[in-house]
């Protein structure tokens, strides 16, 4: 600690987990933690249990919400909005921000939280594929901007159930992989904001370091016709042919390649995308029964079935800090969290060992080492065929009422480890449009003239009352169970 506001991590050796591990950490200063365990102690000795820092239950309870944060936690609306307030007592009053507050809106419908955003009621709010078209085309005399990642990190794949035949046949799933579609999926069904992917799930662009010749994807060099034929060859030549003529390959002792596709039932662009890559399927002689299940009936069919009778999944990940995590985590033995492993029965003891050399790699080059022939493992056997890396987490904006959207000011990480770019960091440089206008020694009244008729009085109440960043966040991700005692 330099200070009692400032702590430094002197690392003593090369650590490729940084991000992973220490990414998402809030420090909290210790006259805090010790009044929050005070508390909480002396509540658990009542009960006569263990105090935990997980007692702490201060969604329902704002009071209850301690932070060294320049906004406090002041009230709530339940499945309506959070609000949290700009605290007179900041301890860094050069970065006290000049705005009220933040509120935090739930929508239900993704076509409300446009409009909203539009009329002036939301000053931000998080976009999708399903709506950015809409988003970005904008309404007369609103200024949006839209704020997303600099390259396509988040990952579309289709992960393979190994357990089944014939897709646990390395030729077969190569032959797959190769009559897919990818890129025609990432230019219109992701709207050209994603790149196809090789057959690796790092995206090389974001880690150029990590590049193995042995994964690029062929078809980047070939016509879609030249893949399929080239697919329906290897088909062929392992003795998957269609001997009735009905358009669907049989194994030697005639059952029909027919297997059952799971896609969630998240997002518009992802089931668009799964119908292509069925239709690539059928190009090559696999017929597949696409169900659609809820993202968390999806996750318990795919992962923790006993018996997984599917045949293909198509899921996605976020954005992770790093781009070798897919890569790497997906195929530690055993299984960590939803790992790949789980979904598609393939185990690989050898990627298991570079996984683990990987992550605890003591220099650069030992890393990519590991890395880098994990790679060529993995694209020479493909359990999963990564689809494409897209844009997943894009934030659209408004400059009428408050200016200096600053993203690159934002944290790296949240607790899950994705990068977050709505944090205290972001908002506390928000400026409202009325103090630089007061700077520049323009009144209110005049800007007011050109602000799309809005008088001097209702500029000063959206700039002085209702100055607070408005953030909608579809109720669909974000469902909190209430607390209940007993």
């Amino acid at each position: 600690a330099l200070d009692e506001h400032t702590l430094e991590f002197n690392a003593t050796q090369y650590n490729k987990r940084w991000a992973l591990e220490w990414g998402g950490m809030a420090p909290l200063p210790m006259h805090q933690w010790t009044q929050i365990m005070a508390e909480l102690e002396e509540r658990a000795a009542k009960e006569n249990k263990t105090a935990s820092p997980l007692d702490v239950n201060f969604i329902d309870k704002p009071g209850e919400y301690i932070t060294s944060g320049p906004f406090l936690y002041d009230s709530y609306k339940e499945g309506e909005w959070f609000f949290f307030r700009t605290r007179d007592d900041y301890w860094k009053p050069e970065f006290k921000p000049q705005i009220a507050g933040i509120l935090y809106i739930l929508v239900n419908d993704p076509t409300a939280v446009v409009t909203r955003f539009f009329t002036g009621e939301l000053d931000c709010i998080e976009v999708s594929l399903d709506n950015i078209d809409v988003v970005v085309a904008g309404s007369p005399g609103v200024n949006v901007k839209v704020w997303k990642f600099p390259i396509p990190s988040a990952t579309e794949y289709l992960a393979i159930n190994t357990r089944l035949y014939p897709l646990n046949i390395t030729e077969v799933r190569r032959a797959i992989d190769l009559a897919i579609d990818k890129i025609k999926i990432a230019q219109k069904y992701f709207l050209g904001y994603a790149t196809p992917a090789n057959r690796s799930l790092v995206n090389f662009d974001l880690m150029p370091k990590a590049y193995v010749p042995e994964a690029v994807w062929p078809g980047f060099t070939k016509t879609h016709a030249q893949c399929v034929a080239e697919a329906n060859q290897i088909l062929d030549s392992l003795g998957f042919l269609d001997t009735n003529g009905d358009g669907v390959r049989e194994t030697p002792d005639g059952k029909p390649l027919e297997f059952t596709y799971i896609v969630q039932t998240l997002f518009n662009f992802r089931i668009n995308a799964a119908e292509e890559i069925t239709k690539n399927l059928a190009e090559i002689g696999i017929k597949v029964t696409v169900q659609a299940p809820d993202m968390l009936t999806g996750f318990v069919q795919v992962f923790f079935a006993a018996n997984k009778t599917f045949g293909f999944f198509q899921g996605t990940y976020g954005e992770y800090p790093d781009a070798w995590y897919c890569q790497i985590y997906n195929f530690l033995l055993p299984p960590v969290g939803l790992s790949l492993t789980m979904a598609t029965g393939y185990e690989n003891p050898e990627l298991d060992i570079l996984s683990e050399n990987a992550i605890r790699s003591m220099t650069d080059s030992d890393f990519y080492g590991n890395l880098t022939e994990h790679i060529k493992i993995f694209a020479q056997d493909l359990p999963v065929i990564p689809i494409c890396f897209y844009q997943m987490q894009m934030f659209a904006y408004r400059e009428d009422k408050l200016v200096n959207w600053n993203w690159d000011a934002c944290a790296v990480t949240n607790a899950f480890g994705y990068p977050m770019p709505i944090r205290p960091l972001l908002v506390n440089m928000l400026i409202p449009v009325s103090n630089v206008l007061e700077k520049a020694g323009i009144s209110i009244g005049e800007q007011a003239a050109g602000a799309g008729g809005l008088t001097t009085q209702q500029l000063l109440i959206i700039v002085a009352v209702i100055v607070v960043v408005v953030i909608a966040i579809s109720a669909y991700v974000i469902k909190r169970s209430k607390k209940t005692s007993g």
